[in-house]
């Protein structure tokens, strides 16, 4: 099994590719580096388009004004783009600023956000992270968190929120910290992908979904191949016809499995195509732990 990162066409590039990078050895169970599988960074295909539509945002909103008109509009012209990263333009301050009431926010949620943020930023240590449990603050805010070798995942969600709200390491107030807390995750990168330092596979996907939603938001180049290894190692932990849990290919539960499936996909939203076997693994899970009466339950473990 081979990894390749390829420019272009990935048809054309796989082709090409005489020489890809391999990781790991098919048939083992290694600890920390999982048997290697196939994650292309080119052009992404859906890998479910033609047995299982998305729901339509929509059909969940009522035209009923001419800005929210306007606004789905746009997310339809999204949908249609050939740049999934299209999904991101409604964080734009233009954008947030002009559809936040049709989605349910207003000026006082808006300035609860940039508070919210200014707060997380004063937070940071110096070296980039956010630290579970000696935080910059931990004395005003009621005490540490108990998961000691969560920095990683409290990284990336940190992260998470300032992009969320349209900050990156290149625009906005934010940027100094956001810049800061990617390098901090790069840094304690293993050659692998590897991003936990001591933790679990929740905050490899939180790092993660970070480093492959900044790399959609900037184009940054840099982001690209650390990126591209952290997906990787996601996409290697995964148990063979099963999930994910705590470590590569030690167990599954369903909670775990929903943070690797979202940060998988924001690597296809980045631009890496993820081999279609990953999510119907996922499917075979999540049907093993299916309940209810209509099927609509669906059990940790």
């Amino acid at each position: 099994m081979t990894i390749a990162r390829v420019e272009g066409n990935a048809a054309q590039a796989e082709d090409k590719a005489t020489t890809p990078r391999k990781i790991g050895i098919p048939g083992t169970r290694p600890s920390t580096t999982p048997s290697a599988s196939r994650l292309t960074l080119g052009p992404t295909t859906s890998h479910a388009s033609s047995t299982r539509a998305p729901g339509n945002i929509e059909d969940a909103l009522t035209p009923t004004t001419p800005a929210r008109k306007l606004m789905i509009a746009e997310i339809a012209a999204m949908r249609e783009s050939s740049s999934r990263k299209s999904i991101y333009q409604l964080r734009t301050p233009e954008k947030r600023k002009q559809y936040i009431n049709e989605l349910g926010g207003s000026e006082a949620t808006e300035n609860a956000v940039e508070q919210a943020l200014d707060w997380l930023a004063k937070t940071q240590s110096a070296d980039g992270h956010w630290d579970i449990d000696n935080f910059e603050g931990v004395k005003d805010c009621g005490g540490a968190g108990d998961q000691l070798n969560a920095d990683t995942g409290l990284t990336g969600l940190t992260l998470l929120a300032f992009l969320g709200a349209g900050y990156t390491h290149t625009q906005g107030k934010h940027q100094d910290a956001v810049q800061k807390g990617l390098d901090w995750l790069i840094k304690g990168m293993t050659p692998e992908g590897d991003l936990r330092r001591g933790g679990q596979m929740y905050d490899q996907a939180m790092a993660t979904a970070a480093l492959c939603e900044s790399l959609s938001l900037t184009g940054a180049d840099r982001l690209r191949a650390p990126a591209h290894r952290a997906a990787t190692f996601i996409a290697n932990a995964q148990n063979p016809e099963a999930a994910w849990r705590y470590d590569p290919q030690e167990d599954n539960d369903t909670s775990v499995t929903g943070w690797q499936i979202l940060a998988l996909k924001s690597a296809e939203v980045s631009g890496m195509q993820v081999h279609p076997r990953h999510y119907r693994w996922t499917d075979k899970w999540l049907g093993e732990v299916r309940k209810g009466q209509e099927g609509g339950l669906y059990s940790y473990r």
